[in-house]
């Protein structure tokens, strides 16, 4: 799993996770379960992953409410045959992502990818308890 740090901020009547794409501008990712995560607006969390949610776009995913779309420096690429993993950065941090054989993305270039937030989870930063448990 990836653990990305980031920001929890309200947006009108939503709770969404702060993070900088590829070149420095903020997006705002939603949060699966905004209830159990209200009372940590404004407060850094920091946000569980799994690699296989971080993936190249997808046609039929891009109406769902919990996709979104960053652009993402890839740092490194390793085909392991049925898929190809990523190395970038979000955050400050490293991620792994899983792409298709054929993505066709190198070291070094930007990219657009998308992020299914459907299992995101969320820690605090200083415990690791879970805190999105409604």
């Amino acid at each position: 799993m990836n653990f990305i740090p980031c920001r929890l901020v309200g947006k009108g009547t939503e709770i969404m996770a702060e993070v900088q794409d590829a070149f420095g501008r903020v997006q705002y990712l939603p949060v699966p379960n905004p209830r159990a995560l209200a009372s940590m607006s404004g407060k850094d969390v920091i946000l569980g992953l799994r690699p296989e949610k971080i993936t190249e776009p997808l046609q039929h995913k891009e109406q769902e409410p919990l996709i979104s779309h960053l652009q993402l420096k890839v740092l490194v690429t390793e085909p392991t045959g049925a898929d190809t993993m990523l190395v970038s950065e979000l955050n400050g941090e490293q991620v792994d992502c899983r792409v298709g054989p054929r993505f066709g993305v190198k070291p070094g270039e930007i990219t657009d990818l998308m992020l299914d937030m459907s299992l995101a989870v969320f820690f605090d930063p200083q415990t690791g308890a879970r805190l999105d448990r409604a």
